[in-house]
């Protein structure tokens, strides 16, 4: 999966998914694991809760600034 097919979450939402036929995009993360992407624009600064509580398999999180892979905030 890449960056640029992501799944746009608008606030207050919830998903739930999986990494069924996820692939590795080409780009590299210090994280490990599939990629599954999702893009998350906030309306307004502040704090945002992101969560991957509750799911039934190793999962990871990377955070990007900007468009498409962007600087790594954290992983």
């Amino acid at each position: 999966d890449e960056c640029s097919g992501a799944l746009v979450l608008p606030e207050g939402s919830t998903v739930t998914g999986n990494t069924t036929g996820a692939t590795n995009s080409s780009v590299t993360f210090s994280c490990g694991g599939s990629d599954v992407w999702y893009s998350f624009t906030p309306t307004a600064s502040g704090v945002f809760d992101i969560s991957l509580c509750g799911s039934s398999f190793d999962t990871y999180l990377t955070l990007f600034s900007g468009s498409c892979a962007g600087a790594i905030l954290d992983c």
